[in-house]
């Protein structure tokens, strides 16, 4: 079970061993086994300095963002400054994301949101789709941890729209979350559910409701991982 991802901009390709686990962060976390951690840390220390290696920096620092904060930053803080020098423009705003992610969960909310925003003018200039509906979600979510519901309901709607017309299934699990979340007031595990109804309905697997690990195979393109 393995999740490729791709390059949208035509450079290489990157193809990290990476099980296939749900994330849909403010419902689950996002996880790989401990071996495939060091199997991508491994590859890390011999990685050029190139888009591969920002790629590899994002999906390592997502791993330790709930445990291990620190690492998870220095992790985006790398990809962050290679991105720049490289010119890598999806690069940049995935790891400006992840970490106004990281900083909203920290409760430091201006910083997060000035990260998040950076992020989402990013993906706005470079169309990328997948990264707009992230960059709001985390953004309405934020909104909804202030409890100014109001703000929060645009940028929800708009994630929403953007993953309904890119078939963006695993995006529309974070974003259903955040929709519940905001009648709610609380995490519902609404996400999970609607993921597991997804799976069964295309024949990749299975999500257990209870436990971390999830069963599935993946599409072979980014968007049915984490962005």
């Amino acid at each position: 079970m393995f999740i490729r991802l791709e390059n949208r901009t035509g450079m290489r390709t990157v193809l990290t061993t990476i099980f296939c686990l749900f994330m849909a962060f403010g419902a689950a976390g996002q996880f790989v086994s401990p071996d495939s951690l060091r199997t991508l840390e491994k590859k890390l220390l011999t990685a050029e300095k190139d888009t591969n290696r920002v790629e590899l920096l994002r999906v390592i620092g997502s791993q330790y963002l709930l445990s291990e904060p620190e690492i998870a930053r220095k992790h985006f803080d790398e990809g962050l400054e290679l991105s720049r020098q490289l010119n890598y423009k999806k690069g940049e705003a995935d790891c400006l994301r992840w970490t106004g992610n990281l900083l909203k969960r920290a409760g430091q909310y201006p910083e997060a949101m000035d990260y998040l925003l950076k992020g989402l003018k990013i993906c706005e200039e470079i169309h990328y789709q997948a990264g707009l509906s992230a960059s709001y979600g985390h953004i309405g979510d934020l909104y909804i941890e202030e409890g100014d519901y109001a703000k929060a309901r645009p940028y929800l709607f708009r994630a929403k729209e953007i993953d309904e017309e890119t078939d963006n299934h695993f995006e529309l699990v974070n974003v259903s979350e955040y929709r519940a979340k905001l009648s709610t007031g609380k995490n519902t595990g609404l996400g999970i559910a609607l993921f597991q109804s997804f799976l069964s309905g295309h024949g990749q697997g299975r999500v257990p409701i209870q436990g971390p690990l999830v069963d599935c195979r993946c599409g072979t393109r980014s968007r049915y991982g984490p962005q």
